[in-house]
């Protein structure tokens, strides 16, 4: 029973370190992105903390909340329906339970995490990301900028100054 207990905790574990990675990815580019908002308005740079931790706290509470038991039967035909039939009875112990168990902890040898990494949707993260992070060094060596601040002052004094 330990046994089924640890490979379940093991696999649960694995697919929501996975999740975490991609969701790191995701904040990342939601922070360079917003990197190069702010570095073209020069406003401080930890303002792109915000949507980006903002992000990343909405699509981690998201993807806690559902089981991955039913991805893991969906790459793995063999474990259909098995994984979840032993997540539900692992308090019960008895023969047909047992022997479901081991049968479980025998195919799930054939879990690999790189079943659950999807190589295209990371590549083109990844490029995104240099893309991205090389825009924010080109328009930072070009000193490109506008000044949100004094646009702002004459957005606001400029009509007052026009009704006197």
């Amino acid at each position: 029973m330990k046994i089924i207990t640890a490979a379940l905790r093991e696999l649960r574990e694995s697919l929501y370190f996975l999740d975490v990675m991609i969701l790191l990815l995701d904040m990342l580019i939601i922070f360079l992105a917003a990197m190069i908002i702010l570095v073209t308005l020069t406003l401080p740079w930890h303002y792109a903390l915000v949507p980006a931790l903002a992000y990343f706290t909405h699509r981690f509470h998201k993807e806690w909340q559902h089981s991955k038991m039913p991805a893991v039967e969906e790459k793995i035909p063999d474990l259909n329906e098995q994984l979840r039939t032993v997540e539900d009875n692992l308090d019960k112990d008895n023969t047909i339970v047992n022997m479901l168990n081991d049968d479980v902890v025998k195919k799930m040898r054939k879990i690999k995490t790189s079943l659950f990494i999807d190589l295209r949707t990371l590549r083109i993260k990844s490029a995104s990301i240099l893309i991205i992070s090389l825009i924010i060094v080109l328009l930072a060596v070009l000193n490109v900028n506008f000044d949100a601040k004094l646009a702002a002052e004459k957005a606001i004094l400029q009509p007052l100054k026009n009704l006197r």
